[in-house]
């Protein structure tokens, strides 16, 4: 659903896609992940640049929403960056895991090759009674060379088939610095 909203705007809905209105929270980046409380409904988890994660527990019901989440603190959100991607583990329903990418906070959030801010990805766990992301259980698995500006700021996440989990990045804004040309840059 939150996808199909979003094509609207640029074309015609599709054969076999629906255009429905879900919620009205503000978000950029949505997944669909298996409900620990209710197993015969997916939740939809919601998240904004700004760092709030918010679940809509029966999205096909209802447009209620609570936020389970705010990373603002350890973000910068400056230009393009901020809360890019949130998906679940592909073995959610054990062990409750989310991952995330985003642009971690650095004094300033400057425009700088050296100093700028690091784009991250990290794993979380939801605590399966309350929905709640547990902060505390944070674990940075990825962590990206200094952004050099606050556009070309990437991180869409994605499991494959395999398994495993796939991430993409923006160059940082450092083009005239040829870092997606270079190797050894995570750019």
């Amino acid at each position: 659903y939150f996808f199909c909203l979003l094509l609207r705007t640029v074309a015609a809905v599709p054969p076999g896609f629906i255009e429905e209105a879900v919620t009205t929270q503000t978000a950029i980046t949505g997944a669909f992940a298996p409900n620990p409380r209710n197993d015969d409904k997916p939740m939809l988890l919601i998240a904004s640049r700004g760092g709030k994660v918010h679940v809509l527990e029966d999205p096909d019901n209802s447009p209620s929403n609570f936020r389970v989440l705010n990373l603002g603190a350890k973000l910068c959100t400056n230009g393009e960056r901020g809360l890019h991607s949130i998906v679940p583990h592909p073995n959610f329903e054990e062990n409750h895991f989310l991952y995330m990418s985003y642009t971690s906070f650095r004094e300033g959030c400057l425009e700088d090759p050296e100093r700028g801010p690091l784009n991250v990805v990290s794993r979380f766990r939801m605590i399966p009674g309350t929905l709640q992301i547990d902060l505390n259980s944070e674990q940075v698995l990825i962590e990206g060379a200094p952004c050099s500006k606050v556009y070309h700021n990437g991180g869409a996440l994605a499991f494959g088939n395999d398994g495993l989990l796939y991430v993409t990045t923006g160059d940082g804004g450092g083009d005239r610095f040829q870092t997606s040309l270079n190797r050894t840059n995570l750019h």
